[in-house]
């Protein structure tokens, strides 16, 4: 059987591409020089990352029959149970252990999670969080027909997006989001038809309109006016530290009559700002970080700390290294700080991994993997922007789909399997 696998290396060259049209056209200018050595340091783990990439796919994988799972249904209900069970885990973490309640605003709630320590039970909660995932794409790999458990599927998918605003998280949602419809659309549940593209850009571009007309209202109310906020919005936002908006455009914007169009324009440069910051961001990094290397404990702190709380050892998470917190500094900047100069090399066997990933999948019919490879896939695109590793735990997820990954080839090597020739 072929399967249809998402490439990560496309994907990573769509994603510079993206960039670099958006850096061309967007009415921005930089307060902060991009230094020579961010540039070559950029470049140099761009180009090792698709090397190393390239060598993982060159080296040959022995085909082998692939195994088709007897018991399906069996399978969709443990990793449905596990979603479950990883959604309790959750919410006995944050609402029970943790003061996390639903009377709170957002930003309370972060800041409650933020004072109190996590427990083991949310981290394993949030590793086995990938089964909600795993699950919806079995449901879809083995046809069943199930509507119920399907829509359980979408529910307890549901309650991770949703429950991830209740704490003022923003990124987590989006890419759950994207992942949910990036296995739709691998199944072809959803169709890229342009009548479907445009109804729903119009639905997007409504909705977008509609947050950025409520952050401006909420900046009112401490600013007084509403050309205030808007100036604060575009000249003094979270990310404009070193990207700055052009004076006419600010001009412009202001000189509009429609609201829905100020907000219109006020959300979409504040998205430019956003994705184009974290490039500028890696170079003061570069040029102001003086520490030593964190040696993995930066972007993959999420394991250090699991081992710190079993151990007893655990006494908070210190930033102080950080040059500039809050902000991002693309996906190189958190390796950075771990390896420093060593980041290409990192980057070398990172591309390398992701090539075996996806030889497996095509070579061998390794289906298991195909959700971490769109998860791999979101991750590779936006590397001039955000570190999927570090920030959206993102590697809750990585970790998890690897486990997963592994439980579900045991099953199958146990009687839970029968072989049959590729050519059936």
């Amino acid at each position: 059987m072929k399967y249809d696998v998402p490439s990560p290396y496309k994907s990573a060259i769509y994603g510079l591409v993206f960039w670099l049209f958006i850096y061309l056209l967007a009415p921005v200018k930089y307060a902060y020089p991009l230094s020579f050595a961010a540039i070559s340091l950029l470049l140099f783990s761009y180009v090792l990352f698709f090397a190393g990439y390239w060598f993982g796919n060159a080296i040959k994988l022995v085909r082998k029959p692939y195994e088709v799972p007897i018991e399906r249904k069996w399978l969709f209900n443990l990793f449905l149970f596990i979603a479950i069970g990883s959604a309790i885990l959750i919410a006995c973490d944050k609402f029970l252990l943790r003061g996390v309640s639903l009377s709170n605003g957002a930003f309370a709630n972060r800041e409650i999670l933020q004072d109190n320590s996590p427990t083991i039970i949310g981290i394993v909660g949030n590793i086995f969080k990938a089964a909600v995932f795993i699950s919806l794409f079995l449901y879809f790999q083995f046809g069943l027909k199930n509507k119920v458990l399907l829509w359980l599927n979408y529910g307890i998918l549901g309650y991770f997006i949703i429950e991830n605003f209740f704490v003022g998280s923003r990124s987590i949602p989006v890419f759950y989001t994207v992942l949910f419809v990036l296995i739709l659309v691998h199944f072809k549940k959803v169709r890229l038809r342009l009548k479907y593209i445009l109804g729903i850009s119009i639905l997007g571009i409504v909705f977008f309109v509609f947050l950025t007309e409520l952050y401006i209202s909420r900046t009112i109310e401490f600013m007084g006016t509403r050309s205030r906020a808007i100036e604060f919005i575009l000249m003094k936002g979270s990310y404009m530290d070193y990207t700055k908006v052009d004076k006419e455009f600010i001009t412009f914007v202001m000189s509009l009559d429609s609201y829905y169009l100020q907000s219109f324009f006020v959300g979409l440069i504040s998205f430019l700002v956003y994705y184009l910051h974290s490039v500028i961001e890696f170079s003061y990094l570069i040029d102001n970080f003086s520490s030593d290397a964190q040696m993995g404990s930066h972007t993959f702190f999420v394991i250090s700390k699991f081992f710190q709380l079993i151990f007893g050892t655990y006494d908070g998470r210190s930033l102080d290294y950080v040059p500039r917190l809050g902000k991002y500094t693309t996906f190189f900047g958190d390796i950075y700080m771990d390896f420093k100069y060593l980041l290409s090399i990192f980057m070398f066997f990172f591309g390398y991994w992701q090539a075996r990933l996806y030889k497996t999948a095509v070579v061998k019919s390794n289906f298991i993997v195909i959700p971490l490879l769109l998860f791999l896939c979101i991750l590779n695109f936006i590397f001039p922007v955000f570190n999927l590793i570090s920030g959206g735990n993102g590697i809750y997820l990585i970790i998890g789909f690897i486990i997963l990954g592994l439980f579900y080839k045991i099953l199958s090597a146990y009687n839970f399997t029968f072989h049959v020739d590729k050519n059936t």
